[in-house]
């Protein structure tokens, strides 16, 4: 079973219930453990940088401050600043982000499903395009916990893309960082029975 990053609590009550008949996971790990769930998949080689050249990028972020379990959402914009087309290129959407701690390392990012649709960008000057993204608080480091710690992150966004039609994506555009702050979570309060 898959808990939420913040459901550690509901994890140890189903784990004292149900013992060894169930095995649970919050966030990216095992309960109680922190083991990593899944293997680690094979090495690819890094997606090439490619500048954003005529592209003009940047992220909208809905949400800035978040709650330590919470996802947030929020746009990549692309706009095309030349006088000439940019594209196509072939990318997905939606796009997760990561969360990355004071030495820029990612420290977090989405834990959920995601259903990706492919995009073809095809911008004529002046052109923009939105792309939602998804970023989440869910550790990525057994170290950090289930959840991030309260602090002040860094989102960042990449764009895998290839050029054309097929095949793996090849190339990413990095968007420029934005800062996201993650706070305690808030307790809902418990009115004492009578």
């Amino acid at each position: 079973m898959t808990l939420r990053a913040d459901q550690e609590n509901l994890a140890g009550e189903l784990a004292a219930r149900y013992g060894n008949a169930v095995e649970l996971r919050v966030g990216f790990f095992s309960f109680p453990d922190r083991r990593g769930s899944y293997p680690q998949p094979p090495s690819v080689p890094a997606l090439e940088e490619q500048s954003s050249g005529r592209l003009e990028i940047s992220v909208e972020a809905d949400q800035r401050v978040l709650e330590a379990g919470d996802d947030g959402h929020g746009r990549l914009v692309l706009r095309n600043g030349s006088s000439g087309r940019t594209g196509p290129l072939d990318s997905g959407q939606p796009l997760a982000g990561s969360l990355l701690d004071a030495s820029l390392e990612t420290a977090g990012g989405y834990g959920g499903w995601i259903a990706g649709t492919g995009l073809i960008i095809d911008l004529a000057p002046g052109q923009s395009v939105s792309i939602p993204v998804i970023y989440g608080t869910t550790s990525t480091r057994a170290d950090l916990g289930y959840a991030v710690p309260p602090g002040t992150y860094w989102l960042q966004v990449q764009m895998p893309f290839r050029h054309g039609h097929g095949g793996p994506p090849t190339h990413a555009l990095t968007v420029p960082l934005t800062q996201i702050t993650v706070i305690p979570r808030v307790q809902p309060h418990r009115e004492a029975s009578p």
